[in-house]
């Protein structure tokens, strides 16, 4: 496990809060991305933007050509990295599903709660 991968389910409720669509400051590239990663993790990366269909054989490649390939088939299409996917896809929340998630404690509960004696 990745000493981030705590911090991973913060980043979409981030993302939310300030209303971050990461699609326009990032752009999978050969550089910048591609080739940083094994020839395998291109191909699933191209299956995950393209289909697995297309994805076939960049396995296969040299992995400069795999990168190139895959940098010329995600253009374009708004695909992220795993790691961004939150900052892109997460719906802003609705106030009116958090209003209705509040449970109020009924009369009865609030006369029968027992409050804990103070120290003296």
């Amino acid at each position: 496990m990745s000493q981030y991968s705590q911090h991973q389910p913060n980043g979409p409720l981030l993302a939310t809060a300030l209303d971050l669509d990461m699609t326009s400051y990032f752009e999978a590239t050969a550089e910048s991305y591609f080739k940083h990663l094994t020839r395998d993790a291109i191909e699933a990366a191209v299956a995950e933007a393209k289909g697995e269909e297309f994805a076939k054989g960049f396995s296969r490649m040299k992995k400069a050509e795999a990168a190139a390939h895959a940098e010329n088939a995600v253009k374009g299409t708004g695909w992220l990295p795993q790691p961004l996917h939150g900052a892109a896809t997460t719906p802003a929340p609705n106030a009116d599903e958090f209003d209705a998630a509040l449970i109020e404690p009924t009369e009865e509960e609030i006369e029968a709660y027992e409050f804990p004696a103070a120290a003296e």
